[in-house]
């Protein structure tokens, strides 16, 4: 469990977030290719190395994931993410981003600033 500072750029409070990393990185693999899906995006996650809850509230909960998308017979390493609650969805492809098994711990805070510019929020 991370706890992270979330900076108001518009004067505002403020907050701290509790980010928890999931047990099983593949969690919310069917969850993130629905998403891909309704939107016409050609692909699939075929795994996740990484995997993040934000809980953004009660009942909304904001997830996040460093993935594999597969786009044919191409693998495309991805920064996802996506809600239980408004239905927020944003997929990142960086050709350069870093993609192992075993995930850099510096490579997570760029993951959580991810989920909560993109996937937190009304």
């Amino acid at each position: 469990m991370d706890a992270v500072l979330v900076e108001d750029n518009q004067g505002g409070p403020n907050s701290t977030l509790v980010v928890h990393t999931e047990k099983d990185n593949n969690e919310r693999t069917h969850s993130f290719n629905r998403d891909i899906k309704a939107l016409g995006i050609v692909g699939k996650i075929e795994n996740c190395s990484l995997l993040i809850d934000v809980p953004a509230g009660t009942m909304n909960h904001s997830y996040g994931g460093f993935c594999s998308l597969r786009h044919g017979n191409k693998k495309i390493n991805v920064h996802i993410c996506n809600d239980d609650m408004v239905g927020h969805f944003a997929l990142y492809h960086d050709s350069v981003m870093t993609y192992h098994a075993s995930i850099a711990i510096s490579s997570k805070a760029a993951l959580i600033k991810f989920v909560v510019s993109n996937c937190i929020g009304g």
